[in-house]
């Protein structure tokens, strides 16, 4: 079940990477919608140390996408 599965890798971790997944599913989405510059997306990437979206860390991601809004 889910709760062994989190017990045994740790509840924190787990539910952790299921809101980054959750997350760049949202920043893809917003990325697209409203066109943000791949500048701007490469920038973000090399600044946090990765090559995806996906891998951008949950706090990062959740800022990219709080920019996206705020620039609306």
């Amino acid at each position: 079940s889910y709760d062994t599965f989190a017990d045994a890798y740790g509840r924190r971790d787990v539910e952790a990477k299921s809101k980054a997944t959750k997350q760049s599913k949202i920043l893809e989405k917003l990325i697209a919608e409203h066109e943000v510059p791949e500048a701007t997306v490469e920038k973000w990437l090399e600044k946090a140390g990765v090559t995806t979206v996906a891998k951008l860390p949950a706090d990062i991601q959740k800022k990219c996408i709080d920019f996206i809004n705020d620039s609306l």
